[in-house]
């Protein structure tokens, strides 16, 4: 019953006297346990329970009694049964109300749903209406796109005839010459052709015909109206001919036979030329092997085209105009010399004592009607303004002046413009005060009238042309704008990744370089050498990882390009065979290298690149494949169809490269995962191996070399993988031969050689103490720098040997210090130094992984380079090229003792030694292999019987190959074993 009482309180949060209810319950409780009680003390006196209950049961009636007495007020306050009534009924009003208020709302919320629709479907229809808009504004833009290129190309054709003009002012030919050329580039047509009218205009004669394709320009032919009335008549509208199809347009369909069939001609467009309001000739453009629709910005081109042989056409009349003038000038100076001029006197008094037959004649009046007229100069002068400034200049002039221009009036009311030169003072003649010469110029005067209109009309050209420019050079502005904020982009992308590649490269030079170095201490126990050797493992396997990243980074920002070289194609395959040749025979698996009778061996390619692909596909065979073989096929291909352009060199031919394993195949819907960076198929996620970058790099590689990767395969039947690749044929003298990097430990510098001093660069403490200890440790005399000025400042009075140069420093970058090194270097002219070399060797030390900063490395002066992270032997090998330095090595007991050799064994022999393993150990080793441990192992193997010390090596052969999921299979292979033994037994 308390039970019961109590569910109730909890459930019904909002019931009054709460707390009289508990302790009622708790009261009743109690009263049960009591009577319990009783009963129980029947069999187990315990009165001290018994108390406590009598004791518990008096505390709670008492409490109880209480919250009685504390409530008693309220329960006498408490409603009668008439008020409730009343209140519920106003309670029940108050529903009603709600009620009413809630179907209201309900039929607002209808009506404005209602509206919702209607809207939304509104909202539909206008957003249909805008995306037309969009895609017909997106057609619009690209069609103004294309105009505006078109425009572009048609005004710096406009600006080329300016300047053709100019260039070759005088030679009309070769305007005609450059006009017609220029036409047929600007507007992409075979033919392009200037023809001008006979004197009768009863025929055209070609005063210039280029044909692109033979690059040749001939003239002479003619058309004659007999023959074509229609062209001519049409020509005879002054409108440009524009026939899209000459065959069929009316106006040009004459020529079908007799011209446009020969000459493979489709479509025609023909400009009139006119000068001084009348059609002088034709510029024809035509456009061969298939018909053309010309727009109107190539009509008006044509029409300028054609405007522009009008200019040439006035600037050479207006040349031979200047010419005759010239020739005129010249003839009228042979006529002054024999022939009387125009000539006159003054006496002191300013009347006209001499006037010549010349005068008379230019003049109409007669000597008679001059000579000793005090009027005379009204007569001749009989505007008064005029005449008054005309006497106040030969004042201000005096007796000594030479081709003075005025206007004199004519008897017949003429002005006729004289140049007159008064020579007086310098042929004095009695009676004479002053006296001249003049010459009737009046022609010339209209002439050059005629020539400054013509020049007026150039300048208005001239400002069509400049205003057709401003509006060019604003497009230009505007495009380069654009393509400014794109190269800000790219930069911006590039910085990123150089960054990215710096950042990473960077320490994990200190981990592997540190690693190198501590191994090196043949003190060290060798546990500690092991743990080293994990950490070496792991670092280079973390190096791949990321160098896979920025492969992939740098493909997508478009900064990968190939780098071509010449090497031994048949030596790069063996190599191959022989890195690939130990995982697969740890795996049991038979690897076959495969090469076509036919393979050059001597080839031109990006080997790099090259390898990387194929070491990608026969990697990820002999990972997947668990028995049989993996195999690589190497043969000759005839070009493909959509490269056969690119093998347009002699020497060059297609290679196809084939990979094929038997392991368990691809399925269909797992092969567009294949090539997609960080994706993985279902079989590579149960292995838990690698990146999911190796394929999507490859692919992206054999792409760039102009081919793809193709993919065939059927689950459990394996899957093959082929591609394409072009490469060029080259000699064997054309191979540069290399020496193999050194492993052997250097320990110190033979003996005899004198010091070498070595100069370390780098702004990292971490970086610059692993390059300094190292090179310390086996005898040279190193000193350090922390930026690029440092480091000018050592090399000046210490004179190194070989810099190592940091190309990221503070202060100072390696880029600026490795260049004012070589520019003092060659101002010193400096003494040779003990390794033949006029300079001191710089070799840079770079965390970038982009190919075009090595270009800049070397382009600035270094004379070599070495990327980070690097290793002890390479850092040795290079100081021994530039240097000559002879080392000597660490002679290692291990290559010398058979049982120290690395095992060959196969798989199967491997399960068959593994499988006489103690239980606990196997349960062990496949713990460890599963953690992908290599410590565990290591510490494992320390138990292995000498007498199978072959099983060890072959084990820590797969640990230091990153095989663990062969380890697992050997594991589970020898645990299956020792539980077959034991149930056995």
């Amino acid at each position: 019953m308390s039970a019961m009482l109590v569910y109730y309180i909890r459930k019904r949060p909002d019931i009054h006297f709460r707390k009289v209810l508990m302790l009622l319950g708790l009261f009743i409780f109690c009263g049960g346990m009591r009577h319990l009680l009783d009963i129980g003390m029947l069999w187990h006196p315990a009165y001290w329970l018994w108390s406590i209950g009598q004791s518990t049961t008096v505390l709670v009636s008492l409490s109880t009694a209480i919250a009685l007495l504390r409530l008693l007020p309220r329960i006498v306050c408490l409603q009668t049964p008439q008020q409730l009534e009343v209140v519920n009924r106003e309670l029940a009003g108050e529903i009603a109300a709600l009620e009413k208020t809630e179907a209201q709302l309900c039929r607002a919320n209808k009506k404005l749903d209602d509206r919702i629709a209607q809207r939304t479907t509104q909202l539909e229809r206008v957003n249909v209406e805008l995306e037309g808009e969009i895609l017909r504004r997106q057609g619009v833009e690209s069609a103004l796109q294309e105009s505006e290129r078109r425009l572009r190309s048609q005004q710096a054709g406009l600006l080329k005839l300016v300047k053709i003009q100019k260039r070759y002012a005088g030679n009309f030919p070769k305007v005609l010459h450059e006009i017609t050329q220029l036409a047929t580039q600007i507007l992409d047509v075979e033919r392009a052709s200037i023809w001008f009218f006979e004197d009768d205009r009863t025929a055209l004669r070609c005063a210039n015909l280029y044909e692109r394709t033979p690059h040749q320009h001939s003239q002479g032919m003619q058309l004659h109206a007999s023959s074509y009335p229609t062209y001519f008549q049409a020509l005879a509208t002054e409108r440009t001919i524009v026939a899209n199809n000459a065959c069929t347009d009316s106006q040009t369909a004459e020529f079908c036979q007799s011209y446009l069939t020969k000459f493979c001609i489709r479509s025609m467009l023909d400009a009139p030329i006119h000068l001084k309001g009348k059609t002088i000739g034709v510029i024809c453009l035509e456009h061969t092997q298939t018909p053309r629709n010309w727009s109107i910005e190539e009509e008006n081109f044509a029409t300028s085209l054609a405007y522009t042989c009008a200019l040439a056409i006035e600037s050479r009349d207006r040349l031979q105009a200047e010419e005759a003038l010239r020739q005129n000038e010249q003839h009228l100076r042979a006529i002054l010399e024999e022939m009387p001029v125009m000539l006159d006197a003054f006496d002191d008094r300013g009347n006209i004592v001499l006037w010549n037959h010349e005068c008379e004649r230019v003049t109409g009046y007669r000597a008679d009607e001059i000579v000793g007229n005090p009027s005379a100069m009204d007569l001749l002068y009989p505007d008064p303004v005029y005449r008054q400034k005309t006497i106040a200049a030969w004042q201000a002039r005096g007796n000594n002046y030479r081709n003075w221009e005025w206007d004199i009036t004519a008897k017949d009311g003429s002005t006729q413009t004289i140049a007159w030169s008064n020579i007086s003072d310098r042929f004095p003649i009695d009676g004479w005060a002053s006296w001249g010469i003049g010459v009737n110029v009046s022609d010339r005067k209209q002439f050059e009238a005629r020539l400054q209109k013509t020049a007026r009309r150039e300048r208005d050209n001239a400002q069509r042309v400049r205003e057709m420019l401003v509006q060019s050079r604003e497009q230009a502005t505007q495009l380069k704008i654009a393509k400014e904020a794109a190269d800000a982009a790219n930069r911006a992308k590039s910085e990123f990744l150089a960054n990215m590649s710096h950042e990473l490269r960077t320490p994990l030079n200190a981990i592997l370089g540190f690693s190198q170095l501590m191994n090196r201490d043949t003190s060290l126990p060798q546990e500690y050498q092991e743990y080293l050797g994990t950490i070496d493992r792991s670092g280079e396997h973390l190096l791949a990882l990321i160098n896979d990243i920025l492969d992939m980074s740098k493909i997508e920002a478009g900064r990968v390009t190939l780098n071509e070289d010449n090497f031994d194609l048949y030596d790069f395959l063996d190599t191959l065979e022989e890195l690939l040749q130990l995982r697969a025979r740890a795996k049991g698996l038979q690897l076959v290298f495969d090469r076509g009778a036919d393979v050059p061996r001597y080839v031109r390619a990006d080997e790099g690149k090259l390898r990387q692909i194929l070491i990608n596909l026969l990697g990820n065979a002999i990972k997947f494949t668990t028995t049989g073989t993996v195999s690589l096929r190497v043969f000759t291909i005839e070009a493909p169809v959509e490269a056969a352009s690119a093998a347009d060199s002699p020497s060059s031919l297609f290679l196809q490269f084939e990979v094929a394993d038997t392991g368990p195949g691809i399925a269909p819907e797992e092969r567009e995962k294949l090539f997609e960076a960080f994706a993985q198929t279902t079989t590579g996620l149960q292995m838990r191996q690698g990146t999911g970058l190796g394929l999507p790099i490859a692919r992206k590689f054999v792409q760039l070399m102009g081919g793809d990767i193709t993919v065939e395969s059927e689950v459990n039947c394996g899957s093959e993988f082929s591609f394409p690749m072009r490469v060029s044929v080259v000699e064997s003298k054309a191979i540069e031969q290399t020496q193999p990097l050194d492993r052997r430990k250097v320990i110190g510098l033979a003996s005899g050689r004198d010091n070498y001093r070595i100069l370390v660069t780098e702004d990292r403490w971490e970086n610059r103490q692993l390059l300094v200890k190292l090179l310390t440790s086996v005898g040279f005399d190193v000193r350090e720098a922390t930026n690029g000025r440092e480091a000018i400042e050592i090399w000046e009075h210490w004179q190194p040997h070989f810099i190592w140069m940091d190309m990221r420093m503070p202060i100072m970058n390696g880029y600026e210090a490795t260049r004012e090194i070589k520019v003092r270097e060659r101002l010193r002219h400096p003494p040779r130094l003990q390794n033949g070399r006029n300079s001191t060797a710089i070799v840079a030390l770079t965390a970038s992984a982009f190919e075009e900063d090595r270009q800049k490395i070397l382009e600035i002066g270094c004379d070599d380079f070495v990327r980070k992270p690097f290793r002890a032997e390479e850092l040795f090998a290079k100081m021994g090229h530039y240097l000559g330095v002879e080392y000597i090595y660490e002679i290692d007991e291990a290559t010398d003792n058979p049982q120290n050799k690395i095992s060959h064994l196969t798989l199967d022999d491997l399960k068959a030694e593994i499988a006489t393993m103690p239980g606990e150990w196997l349960e062990a080793f496949h713990h460890a292999a599963l953690q992908c441990s290599d410590l565990l192992i290591f510490e494992l193997l320390e138990q292995v019987p000498p007498d199978k010390v072959s099983v060890a090596q072959a084990i820590i052969e797969l640990v230091e190959n990153f095989q663990f999921d062969v380890a697992i299979e050997l594991a589970r292979f020898g645990i299956e074993k020792e539980t077959e033994y034991h149930s056995s037994l």
